[in-house]
């Protein structure tokens, strides 16, 4: 089972994107669920919901025995908390006094005694964490309208006048709540939000927006991209312009990505391009050698070497840096990989004895960073790598002859990065050999 929030500001569509994506994905026969904006039965995001700790909610009870099961039907307990839903949409569903009560214990709808922030992730992370658990199986795939981004940091912003590393602290906790559920984001982006908020506004038969309303939604959609960006899941999120309304053209792609297994996913956003020789590449070694570094302490280093095309003058390469790092002998692989920060940093452990962990930099959820790092982290050693990349910057013969190579190879396997990696594999091997002798 997977999760997929559909985010965007407001007037974007979201709520129409979750239904037809929740209907084509049925009709293709995967079994999907979908909860919209001021869903009742939404598992994760409230409107209109009272917060008690255990003590509180017996006391509730108590105080209206007429009422228990009608409170206990509209209650979800997730740890210590329970959260009594007390509005259907527009329709309450209890009487006073009850609903005057539950109203001064609201959670996010404008309450009147807000928890801590603290608190409020905490209730929020118990939450999705049930849902997580007892959800798993159920669908294929369940559709949130707007509730990672677009309700919580509404909510943070709002009642909390939270900073944007709250925001992000918030964001990531509600995400490794339900990672066992494969969270993805699909965000619904508009090149004139002023344009898509009026045109909402009049769909709906509601008031054009002020010129303050309008700022603060183009305000909230950099907030959400900068969010984004600190995500800490592989390939959070896939953004779709949908500026021309081409909704069912991007309504059949979203399907089809969501549908992709990670290797087509990782094809697809991270192709094989090849550029002429960029004479930054050593500063950018050089930067990226510091910061390593500073992370893992000179201390543990035995050596650092940049090698790969991009170590080679003038020959064309992908634009990644490859840096082979050797730690000391006495220093724990699994140590050094815990000081390399997520999301900045993404390790990969192989089943290779000498080539056991690879760091990963520059790798966003919609491509290539403009700089981009595969650091390689070993013992020392007599490596081949480092010979190849001496000969070839000896011989410029040599390197053009693979750079020759590469171009045609990149034609041959441009979405599959390890065909092209084995297709270099005899004449590397060659070269090695004549270097080593």
């Amino acid at each position: 089972m997977r999760t997929i929030f559909i985010e965007g500001v407001s007037g974007v569509g979201k709520s129409t994107i979750t239904q037809e994506l929740c209907r084509n994905l049925n009709e293709m026969g995967h079994p999907t669920k979908c909860y919209l904006e001021g869903d009742i039965t939404n598992p994760i995001d409230f409107y209109y919901t009272a917060c008690f700790t255990q003590r509180e909610y017996e006391s509730l009870l108590a105080k209206f025995p007429d009422c228990l099961d009608v409170i206990k039907n509209n209650t979800i307990v997730a740890k210590d908390v329970h959260l009594v839903r007390y509005y259907d949409n527009k329709t309450p569903l209890f009487d006073e006094p009850l609903l005057s009560l539950l109203r001064e214990r609201e959670l996010i709808c404008n309450p009147i005694n807000p928890v801590p922030l603290p608190d409020y992730t905490s209730i929020y992370k118990s939450v999705w964490e049930k849902f997580a658990n007892e959800a798993a199986g159920q669908f294929d795939f369940v559709l949130f309208d707007g509730s990672l981004l677009h309700h919580p940091i509404n909510d943070l912003t709002r009642i909390y006048s939270a900073s944007s590393q709250e925001i992000i602290f918030h964001v990531n906790t509600l995400l490794s709540a339900v990672q066992k559920l494969h969270p993805q984001i699909i965000y619904l982006s508009s090149d004139n939000v002023s344009k898509r908020l009026q045109s909402a506004q009049i769909s709906r038969k509601k008031p054009l927006l002020q010129a303050e309303q309008i700022q603060f939604w183009e305000n909230r959609k950099e907030t959400d991209l900068a969010v984004m960006q600190r995500i800490s899941i592989p390939y959070p999120y896939d953004m779709y312009d949908i500026s021309n309304e081409d909704w069912n053209s991007q309504i059949s792609e979203m399907a089809a990505r969501i549908l992709e297994t990670e290797e087509e996913r990782r094809a697809r956003i991270y192709p094989i391009v090849l550029r002429e020789y960029n004479p930054d590449y050593p500063l950018w070694y050089a930067e990226e050698k510091a910061k390593l570094e500073g992370l893992i302490g000179a201390e543990n280093i035995a050596r650092i070497n940049h090698y790969g095309s991009t170590a080679v003058p003038g020959l064309v390469a992908k634009p990644t840096v490859d840096i082979l790092l050797e730690i000391k002998e006495d220093v724990d692989l699994k140590h050094i990989a815990e000081l390399f920060p997520s999301p900045e940093y993404f390790c990969q452990w192989r089943d290779m004895p000498d080539d056991p962990l690879i760091i990963y930099k520059g790798y966003t959820s919609i491509g290539f960073a403009k700089k981009v790092y595969h650091v390689h982290v070993r013992y020392p050693g007599d490596w081949d790598e480092l010979y190849f990349r001496d000969y070839l910057i000896a011989h410029p013969e040599t390197a053009a002859k693979y750079a020759a190579l590469k171009c045609k190879l990149m034609h041959d396997f441009e979405n599959d990065r390890d065909g092209y990696t084995d297709a270099k594999g005899a004449f590397i091997r060659t070269v090695t050999a004549i270097a080593r002798s």
